[in-house]
């Protein structure tokens, strides 16, 4: 028959597709243009990950913020008067507990 084929025009033909390229081509073209252009499950799911991470991101950034405004010295210039009223008393409690410290070994020398 005309129509036979031999094993060898046969096992070239079926690894060669309609374009006559090889399948590793096609692969890996195929790889690229689902990864831009994927499926409609693969997209829902790209989206809400991407929406999940955008809302983790958005939730940490007030708390980034409220902590480096509390840090800084320039955007708070009444934490700094708070501190230098703290510092002072701790000073004072301090220098009362010495004194009275004070007293109490010299009673004992007594």
């Amino acid at each position: 028959s005309s129509n036979s084929v031999s094993s060898s025009e046969y096992n070239q033909w079926s690894s060669e597709n309609a374009d006559g390229q090889t399948p590793e081509k096609t692969s890996a073209w195929e790889a690229l243009f689902n990864f831009f252009f994927p499926t409609k499950p693969t997209q829902m799911f790209r989206m809400f990950g991407l929406g999940v991470i955008g809302m983790i991101i958005l939730g940490c950034v007030p708390i980034f913020c409220c902590s480096l405004w509390r840090r800084s010295k320039w955007a708070n210039p009444l934490g700094r008067k708070v501190n230098k009223i703290g510092k002072g008393v701790k000073k004072q409690k301090k220098k009362l507990k010495k004194d009275a410290e004070m007293l109490g070994t010299a009673a004992e020398d007594e």
